[in-house]
């Protein structure tokens, strides 16, 4: 998701500052100056719950892909 991202950027030649996380890739950070994307796996976004911080903030919306696996809660609860 981040290289799709970091190619359709470059395209729009909007400046690409850094990122961090690839290694992990549980919770991937772009820097784009005036915007930072966050990317993270199921585990780590229910984990740190940024959404709370951001409350009042405008939505908006994003078409996202379907789910190729469950989360590990998921799992548990299944079991």
């Amino acid at each position: 998701m981040s290289e799709t991202i970091k190619e359709k950027f470059s395209k729009d030649k909007i400046r690409f500052y850094g990122i961090e996380g690839v290694d992990s890739a549980r919770w991937i950070l772009m820097d784009y100056g005036d915007v930072i994307i966050h990317i993270f796996d199921d585990d780590t976004r229910i984990y740190y719950g940024l959404e709370k911080l951001w409350l009042d903030a405008p939505r908006i919306p994003v078409e996202t892909a379907p789910r190729v696996r469950k989360t590990k809660a998921e799992i548990r609860t299944n079991d």
